[in-house]
């Protein structure tokens, strides 16, 4: 990350603990959702704006979350030009570096960790990374198999193409001509269709790796279940063939392949930087690291950091009420307002009734007007 001291000169005041943060900033800017530990200090007077995915979150923890009576902004749900602006630089930095993580570990299957250099490679200025010579053809006479044409899945399907892979990207049918459009320098090697049922089955037969790049602004769909991942892996033993490497960039909205652990013991269906490779029932490697963006931090943080500061000024300047009347994009991604749910799509995820769209307006109104307890809207860094 960035020294303290650069904060300083932008005009941050440091504090030592988000407890102090949170008592003294009515406006909460963030990228990592609420931590169970955070939720002691939220108020009825914040305004927290941050990657949510409450869709993804226990039921109980968010129960626990509307008892706090805040208002939660969700970066993944901001939309202008049909585009979800906060999260596509996240999407674009995730898709590139699950091609490059799939050459790696292609290429030196027994490794356990994750080179820091493939991270270090990647270009501050324009977010591209520099492949090592080791992997820049490491893909040639694999096939790849990209769940969903968008943002992250055009970006890993760019570059699986760009060391040698051949590439079949499923997307919905009305979007295959965007698809192509955007990844047309490579039209030879990638393919653009719509895989379900059998279809998708005979991919994974012959997959080396599946990417998971499926995201609907709301929780991820599970494409490939247990007993599809069962029957492929039935017909790869009888082949002579491995399992698949699965890199499932959706996992922060609960990932589009089951993940079936091996044994009777549970397994953490998450990894980690630290400890990326999960193996399943049927052979498979996995990897899923939520927060991929978070292997690259300085980049990720310019990227959006640029994105996100015109809406953080508006709500800073204008407040709550006037910034998202001027925004539907904006307003669009209001999740909760003091104990009711503003988003349809959490409210069906944790079985509760949502605010319909007449009565946000006023919800809002009524959240403007709570007491501040003596807060300040200058924003302070979380250490």
């Amino acid at each position: 990350g960035f020294p303290d001291a650069a904060y300083q000169r932008a005009g941050a005041v440091i504090m030592k603990t988000a407890k102090e943060v949170f008592a003294r900033a009515r406006l909460i800017v963030k990228v990592k959702e609420l931590q169970p530990e955070e939720l002691a200090y939220v108020t009825p007077h914040h305004v927290v704006f941050t990657f949510n995915h409450f869709e993804d979150w226990l039921r109980s923890d968010f129960l626990k979350l509307l008892r706090r009576k805040a208002t939660l902004i969700s970066y993944e749900k901001v939309v202008a030009a049909g585009r979800t602006v906060l999260l596509d630089p996240m999407s674009r930095i995730a898709g590139m570096l699950a091609a490059v993580w799939a050459a790696f570990f292609l290429k030196h299957p027994l490794a356990t960790t994750i080179p820091q250099e493939l991270h270090d490679r990647l270009n501050v200025a324009t977010g591209s990374p520099a492949i090592p010579v080791s992997l820049s053809h490491s893909l040639i006479g694999k096939q790849v198999v990209v769940l969903g044409g968008g943002t992250a899945g055009g970006q890993a399907a760019l570059w699986a193409a760009r060391m040698g892979a051949t590439v079949v990207i499923s997307e919905l049918p009305e979007r295959h001509a965007d698809v192509r459009s955007k990844l047309h320098e490579f039209a030879n090697r990638i393919t653009v269709t719509y895989l379900e049922g059998q279809a998708l089955v005979e991919e994974l037969k012959e997959a080396d790796v599946v990417i998971g790049a499926v995201y609907n602004r709301g929780k991820a769909p599970r494409l490939v279940k247990g007993p599809m991942l069962e029957r492929v892996a039935a017909y790869r033993k009888a082949a002579g063939k491995g399992g698949i490497l699965v890199i499932d960039v959706s996992v922060d909205q609960g990932g589009n392949v089951d993940f079936v652990p091996s044994g009777t013991k549970p397994s953490r269906r998450t990894t980690t930087l630290a400890d990326p490779i999960r193996s399943d029932r049927f052979n498979n490697r996995f990897i899923r690291i939520p927060h991929i963006p978070s292997a690259v931090p300085r980049v990720a943080s310019r990227w959006l950091s640029a994105a996100l500061f015109p809406y953080v000024l508006s709500l800073a300047r204008d407040g709550l009420v006037n910034a998202t009347q001027d925004d539907p994009g904006l307003l669009r991604a209001v999740a909760v307002v003091g104990n009711r749910v503003v988003d349809p799509n959490v409210a069906k995820t944790h079985r509760l009734r949502a605010l319909s769209e007449q009565e946000v307006p006023a919800a809002l109104i009524r959240r403007a007007a709570t007491p501040r307890s003596g807060g300040t809207t200058r924003l302070l860094a979380i250490r």
